[in-house]
């Protein structure tokens, strides 16, 4: 029989096969085992030549190489090689021209070198094609088997135990039935206590007989029982049987009878599963529980040789048996509570039920409230416009059957394709707009920080200037009109969605907003197209018209910022601009205007928004505030002014005009 060195590996995640490194020497019928540093110890076996071998070799999965350890003690072939509990390892039995009883062991962490040693003494008897199954203990129990030499072939009902504490084998009870070429492993359940053999083959005198039958050892008895046959008898089957995640026991292929009662036999691709019977459970499938009964809620009982006969519980319920539910593993679907110390079911809003509130509870009439209607075979009820839920209970938004707007506290109720809502005016948020934005509570003080900026720039202006003529009181009125103008934009921005500000008031705040920037620019632009002419000086005023127009749009705030262009500033000659006495007393007059256009105006009305509205009033007492400073400085202005021609009345033939035109 041709022996093979080539070697392959199996990718579980992949499903597939793939080459690896050759060993150094072919080999057949030898035995390999998986070392707790996760390498792979192969053994003995024959080469081409069908001549036993005594080699060793060990693959490392990391690097993907074979090396060659040191030699067994003797050839060894179709023996058994098992990994003991401290990571060393057993070879027992084989044969190389007759069966032999001696074993060997290796243990791999003795030196750097390791080598096979003699155990303390041999097998009860010479051995092959046997099993060696490590017991709970520690032990390993060697199992059937045979002996063979020229004339005599023989397979064994006889078992032995090998202890590696002392190094010796000692007999344990016999199986039932003669057998060799079987499998065996621990099962599931019972505590490592079971050990199942199955199959394999009685031979006498060259005369086979394959077994479909199966026997357990009893460890801590020390004795066998029967147990259940398999559907075919089968051999060859080391290495062919494994348990599964639920404990069963699975057979896979090995030989079978070439017909019915032959002594002749073939492979096979057939399965069979050693499990136990629905409900029952345990290591011989002893005990039992009715499945129907036993686990509630869906559990699912944990029979079979590795079961308990306890419930495998669906999540949300605990307990042994499933029948407790705790609320606080799954959460109540978002329509319930569940009490967060003591767990339990979920306490359900209207229209739904069970533990966690997953199932809808069927509409009737009587159940949807508000008009809403139960159609037939529907969990839920049609509703009403502005409401919702199971049973039409909830009210949606911010509707209300007797006043609409009654909830929407700063805003617009609406009710449309998306539902019923609040839409919120400027500076507002939440469901009902009852909560200001952080834009909204810095808004009104725009207008300050802005005039203040104009402030610092304007007082810079007229506080450095080098010239003693310089004209300060166009800089508080600039500054003063900019900012009354910004703090009533500021109201009607804030107001424009307002709901509680009655929309006479608005629309009038807006007219006297804008009546009053239009009749400044409108006097700005007539006077500076009259100053840009023979009245005033032509020259440079086509030399600074981008400051006029600039001035120009200022002058919207109120019409005397058109005497920046005069005002000497920093001594700039953009504010140095000349023009007769008559203009003067135009742009005096003028400056009047905006208080009864825009300042008395505002105050009678901003006051009247105040007094009708309940919290809404920041922007328009800031707006009353800043009319009431506007129309201060024109009293103001006009006494200064008034002092002013007293003064150029007594200094006239001392050059008045000269001084009136330093003191304004």
């Amino acid at each position: 029989m041709a022996a093979l060195a080539t070697c392959e590996l199996y990718d579980v995640a992949q499903g597939t096969w793939s080459p690896v490194a050759p060993m150094s020497t072919a080999r057949s019928f030898h035995r390999a085992v998986v070392l707790l540093s996760g390498q792979v110890l192969v053994a003995g076996g024959m080469d081409s030549s069908s001549t036993p071998i005594v080699s060793t070799e060990l693959y490392d999965p990391s690097a993907g190489q074979w090396t060659t350890l040191s030699s067994l003690n003797e050839p060894r072939v179709l023996h058994s090689l098992t990994l003991l509990a401290d990571g060393s390892v057993l070879a027992a039995g084989g044969a190389a021209g007759s069966d032999d009883a001696t074993a060997e062991v290796y243990d791999p962490s003795a030196s750097a070198t390791p080598t096979w040693a003699y155990t303390a003494g041999p097998m009860t008897s010479p051995r092959t094609v046997h099993s060696a199954t490590l017991l709970h203990d520690g032990r390993v129990l060697i199992a059937g088997g045979m002996y063979i030499n020229t004339t005599v072939e023989v397979s064994y009902r006889s078992a032995e135990i090998y202890d590696p504490v002392s190094g010796l084998f000692a007999p344990t009870a016999s199986m039932s039935d003669a057998r060799c070429t079987h499998g065996a492993l621990v099962m599931a359940g019972g505590g490592g206590n079971y050990v199942l053999v199955v199959g394999g083959a009685d031979v006498e005198q060259f005369s086979l007989t394959l077994h479909d039958s199966s026997e357990v050892y009893l460890v801590e008895e020390g004795g066998w029982i029967l147990y259940g046959s398999m559907s075919l008898p089968r051999m060859f089957l080391q290495g062919a049987i494994a348990l599964t995640p639920s404990g069963a026991v699975f057979v896979a292929g090995g030989a079978v009878p070439w017909y019915p009662g032959s002594s002749q036999w073939q492979v096979t691709n057939t399965t069979d599963v050693f499990a136990c019977r629905p409900g029952y459970f345990g290591g011989l499938c002893a005990a039992f529980a009715d499945p129907a009964t036993t686990c509630k809620n869906g559990g699912v009982l944990r029979d079979n040789f590795g079961g308990n006969g306890l419930c495998a519980c669906p999540a949300g319920y605990t307990d042994d048996y499933c029948a407790v539910p705790d609320c606080r593993l799954v959460g109540c679907a978002g329509n319930g509570t569940c009490d967060p110390v003591v767990g339990g079911a979920c306490s359900c809003v209207i229209g739904w039920t069970a533990d966690f509130c997953t199932v809808p509870q069927p509409c009737t009439a009587e159940l949807c409230q508000h008009d809403g209607v139960c159609v037939p075979g529907d969990n839920a009820c049609v509703c009403t416009p502005g409401y919702g839920g199971v049973f039409c209970q909830d009210q949606l938004g911010c509707f209300n059957e007797t006043d609409p707007q009654a909830v929407c506290i700063h805003g617009t109720c609406v009710i449309g394709g998306e539902g019923v809502y609040c839409v919120c005016p400027f500076g507002y948020q939440g469901d009902q707009c009852q909560e200001l934005s952080a834009l909204y509570a810095i808004f009104p003080l725009l207008p300050v920080i802005i005039g203040m900026t104009l402030a610092v720039v304007l007082f810079a202006l007229g506080k450095y200037r080098y010239s003693p003529d310089a004209d300060n009181r166009v800089v508080f009125v600039v500054l003063v009109g900019v900012v009354d103008l910004i703090t009533h934009i500021v109201f009607l921005l804030t107001a424009y969605n307002e709901a509680q500000v009655p929309r006479t008031l608005f629309g009038m705040a807006m007219l006297f907003v804008i009546l009053p920037m239009l009749a400044n620019l409108g006097f700005a632009m007539w006077f500076l197209l009259q100053m840009s002419r023979d009245d005033g000086d032509p020259h440079w005023f086509a030399q600074h018209h981008t400051v006029v127009a600039i001035v120009a749009t200022v002058a919207m705030t109120n019409a005397e910022s058109v005497s920046l262009l005069r005002s000497r500033l920093y001594n700039l000659d953009m504010f140095s601009a000349e023009w007769p006495d008559w203009a003067l007393d135009r742009i005096e007059y003028f400056g009047v205007v905006p208080v009864f256009l825009q300042d008395i105006p505002q105050i009678v009305i901003q006051s009247l928004i105040t007094s009708r509205t309940n919290d809404f009033n920041s922007a328009a007492l800031a707006s009353i505030f800043m009319a009431s400073v506007s129309i201060t400085k024109e009293v103001v202005s006009r006494v200064f002014l008034s002092r002013a021609r007293s003064i150029q009345s007594d200094m006239y033939g001392l050059g008045g005009k000269q001084q009136y035109a330093m003191l304004d």
